[in-house]
Order: C-alpha cells, then sequence, then structure tokens
C-alpha cells in the first residue's frame, strides 16, 4: 500500500462524506427500527443544515404523495420534520438556544427561498413548537418561572398562527399540520371540544397518520387532565378511525405510545387487551411483513402477556438474531427463550406480578435503545459506507 493510493483513499472518503444524502421512498421502505430512524433523521438534518432546500422539499412532496411508510409501519414524513431538529453528530434533539436560534435562521432563509411553501412553513411550526417547550421546561407546572411561562405562551400562539394558515400556496396541505395544530392545542390548553373538532379535521384529512393518534393519546393522558379509562376507550376508537385493512393496529400504536409515558405495565392491572394489541401486531404484520423491529417488539408484549404459545412461535422466527436495542441484553433474550423452549412462566406473569419464582432478568416493558452512536457510526450514510468500503479496499 503506497503514500499515493492512502491519499487517493482518504480524498475519496471526505468527498463522498461530504455529498448530500439523497433519500428516497424507495429506500425508506427498508427501514426499521429506532436506530435506522434515527440515522435517517441525521441525514434529513444534513441537508437542513447545508440548506439544500431543493432536496427537502423534494423529499416531503414525496413522502406525501405517496404517503411513504417505513418498514415498520409508520409514516416517515413524522420523522422527516422531527429529523430537521436532531443534532446530526449525537442523534438527540436540539435543546439548546443558539440551536434554536440557528434553526429559525435557516428556516427564514427557506422561507425567501420557497416562498408559500407548506413543507417550510410546518418545519417552522416544529421548531417553534419545541422552543416553546424548551421555555418552559419538562417540570411540573409551579416549577416554571414567570418567563418561562410567557416564552411558552408566545412560542406556541407563533407555532399556531403559521398552522392555522391552511394549506400550501399550491393548495397543498400537510398531515403533519394537522397533527402540530393539536400539539398547540394541547399547548394553549384548548378545550375538550375545540381539541375534538381538530382532531376529527385532522383524521378526516388523513385517516392512516398515525402521529395525530399518538398525540391525541398523550392529550387524554391522567397527566393532561384526561378520565379514568379515557384513553384505553381511544385505543378502541381508533381502530374505527382508521381504514378497515389496518385492522387494530392503532390499538397497538395509542397503547404502544401510553406505555411510552409510563401510563401501563401489566396488561390485566391496566384495563388494556392483550388479545387486541396481539390483533394489531398481526395486522401490522400483515401489511409490513418485513420488519425485525416489529417481530421483536411483539415478542416482548407476548412475554408481557405470558402467552407461552405466541412467544414460542416468535422466538422460532427470530431465532439466533434478536433486535438488541428491544431486549437490552442478549441474556434477556435468551433467559425468555429457555423459558419458552421449556414451556414455562415468562418474567411476567399475566395478573400483573413479576414471577418470583422465575430465574432470569426481569425486563423493562420498553427497554431503553442500545447506546449505538458511536463514531464509527457517523460513517454509516448511504455515501458514507461506499467511502469505508472504497478505503477498506484498497488499505487491503
Amino acid at each position: 500500500m503506497n503514500i499515493r493510493a492512502i491519499s487517493f483513499a482518504a480524498i475519496a472518503l471526505l468527498v463522498l462524506m461530504a455529498a448530500p444524502p439523497r433519500l428516497d421512498a424507495a429506500w425508506m421502505s427498508y427501514v426499521d427500527g429506532e436506530p435506522v430512524r434515527k440515522e435517517f433523521m441525521r441525514n434529513v438534518r444534513t441537508l437542513f443544515e447545508q440548506e439544500d432546500f431543493a432536496e427537502l422539499e423534494r423529499m416531503a412532496n414525496t413522502f406525501r404523495a405517496e404517503k411513504t411508510r417505513s418498514a415498520e409501519g409508520m409514516p416517515v414524513l413524522s420523522d422527516f420534520y422531527l429529523g430537521m431538529e436532531t443534532d446530526a453528530l449525537t442523534a438527540k434533539k436540539v435543546e439548546d438556544e443558539q440551536g434554536f436560534v440557528n434553526m429559525l435562521a435557516i428556516l427564514r432563509s427557506w422561507s425567501q427561498a420557497y416562498p408559500g411553501s407548506i413543507t417550510q412553513r410546518v418545519a417552522e411550526a416544529n421548531v417553534l413548537l419545541s422552543y416553546a417547550w424548551f421555555a418552559r421546561g419538562g417540570g411540573y407546572a409551579n416549577t416554571v418561572t414567570d418567563d418561562g411561562w410567557d416564552l411558552f405562551k408566545e412560542r406556541a400562539g407563533q407555532a399556531r398562527v403559521l398552522l392555522e394558515q391552511g394549506p400550501g400556496a399550491d393548495g397543498v396541505d400537510c398531515p403533519h399540520r394537522h397533527m402540530l395544530l393539536l400539539l398547540a392545542g394541547r399547548a394553549e390548553g384548548w378545550d375538550t371540544r375545540k381539541y375534538e373538532a381538530a382532531f376529527r379535521k385532522a383524521v378526516a384529512f388523513d385517516p392512516s397518520y398515525y402521529p395525530i393518534y399518538l398525540e391525541k393519546t398523550v392529550n387524554i393522558l391522567p397527566r393532561w387532565g384526561g378520565g379514568d379509562g379515557e384513553w384505553q376507550r381511544f385505543a378502541v376508537e381508533a381502530t374505527k378511525l382508521t381504514p378497515k385493512e389496518e385492522g387494530m393496529t392503532a390499538y397497538t400504536y395509542v397503547l404502544l405510545g401510553a406505555q411510552a409515558y409510563s401510563e401501563w405495565t401489566y396488561f390485566e392491572e391496566a384495563g388494556v387487551s392483550w388479545p387486541k394489541m396481539k390483533q394489531g401486531y398481526r395486522d401490522l404484520e400483515r401489511n409490513f411483513p418485513n420488519s425485525e423491529w416489529n417481530l421483536n417488539r411483539f415478542a416482548l408484549h407476548a412475554v408481557m402477556a405470558n402467552d407461552k404459545a405466541t412467544v414460542r412461535e416468535l422466538f422460532e422466527r427470530i431465532g439466533d438474531r434478536p433486535v438488541l436495542a428491544i431486549w437490552e441484553t442478549r441474556e434477556n433474550y435468551e433467559t425468555c427463550r429457555r423459558l419458552s423452549q421449556a414451556g414455562k412462566d415468562m418474567p411476567w406473569r399475566y395478573k400483573g406480578r413479576p414471577a418470583q419464582a422465575q430465574p432470569g432478568p426481569v425486563i423493562r416493558p420498553l427497554p431503553a435503545l442500545a447506546k449505538y452512536i458511536t463514531l464509527l457510526a457517523g460513517l454509516v450514510t448511504v455515501p458514507g459506507t461506499v467511502a469505508l468500503v472504497l478505503l477498506v479496499g484498497l488499505i487491503w
């Protein structure tokens, strides 16, 4: 390996890594699971920082027109907007004052380049709402300062004004606009009648845009003033609002949304139905059969329900290739797998109590994602992978 070849490889690596990624809808059909979604959002953020507004417009138009959904079944458009406020290095949401100032400056440039763009307006409203919550902070209401409340209301109001302008200059509307309008309504404390009217309008526009249902789920949780059993009843109602071919998918998503806020842990004590959630997973598999993420998440909830037959079936399908971001550790997965093969109870009993007599770790219902962000992960983009292969090939 001579110096000239090494120099060429290094230059090729830098050039390819600098090239903005082109993320087509066809590529998105292979996106599966949280780690890959994070990588997609990082790529969107790169385009945003480079002010490649033409590519961002193209992507959003494609995702809207084709109603693109990832391999696990969620609308890609939601991650597209979230990606703009995701730090390209850490894959975490930007949550510092200068970061918000920088994003709003880029959005102003976008507005000048594409006046009347629905994509730009929704993106700006999205950032303003995040900026509002940043001013408020994540604590209880009695911990928020007067200045925090003033900024929260001001920025949420600015976002609402943008969202209430309706479709873009070309007549194109966006389902994410409707979802964000609900989020603005929650921030401003809309009464039930006003919020419900906005929700019905959102569902009428796009009944399969699941972020709409997830936002309403959060709005009716007890911490936001929801009544006893309200979100559980909504989980059933949501299945009647989505297209018939979706089956019980909405039920499963509502339960996942509530579980992310620690509203339930065990099926029976939470007033939720494992048979309904299981059917939702079956319906997801029928419509999106290639998702390893959904398969593993399905298996985890089957473990929680102590559904031995379903656990055995799913573990046989997963085999020796579990998605460890779901199970947290290989040991967790193998423990449940051994118990299943022996026909024993899982680490949870269906009655809502951990199985004390069973060996092995108790697995949390929604495990935290594995810490997969490393320096090498920064190379795992479409151009980055090509560059890495080229570099290794030349060195070899």
